[in-house]
């Protein structure tokens, strides 16, 4: 569908031809299903390591990993790293500078780690609003 011109309807008026910029259809109820569809077909999770986990709902990504050492906190930023590179192939690029960083641990503060993606620093919250749930550190 990408690189292609679509005939736009309004009600029962004929509209004008665009040109797609993108693979998945916006601001229509498919378009959440038909991303959902794109994404598991072009192999996310199989881009990623375990223990890494991926929750995927509408256009909305979350990655969570358990930290216990300094070496997971490479391997996660690895993990990232691969979900970048991921999105640049499907050409579907990350909003990096709306992605959060959380941790929910009873650590140290100084355990806690900067994470980029895209070499783009993540904000780190204290607290997290997801689909009505709040989530406090």
């Amino acid at each position: 569908m990408k690189d292609s011109t679509v005939l736009g309807f309004e009600g029962r008026y004929r509209g004008m031809y665009s040109e797609v910029t993108s693979s998945v259809p916006q601001g229509r109820v498919l378009g959440p299903i038909l991303f959902i569809i794109h994404i598991h077909a072009n192999d996310t999770k199989d881009c990623l390591a375990d223990p890494t986990s991926l929750f995927l709902f509408a256009d909305d990504c979350k990655i969570i990993q358990t930290i216990k050492s300094f070496s997971d906190r490479y391997f996660f930023q690895s993990q990232l790293n691969k979900i970048a590179d991921w999105s640049a192939k499907w050409q579907l690029p990350l909003a990096a500078s709306k992605c959060i960083s959380i941790s929910f641990c009873k650590c140290e503060p100084t355990f806690k780690h900067n994470y980029t993606i895209n070499s783009i620093l993540l904000q780190k919250v204290d607290q997290i609003t997801d689909l009505g749930v709040i989530f406090r550190d």
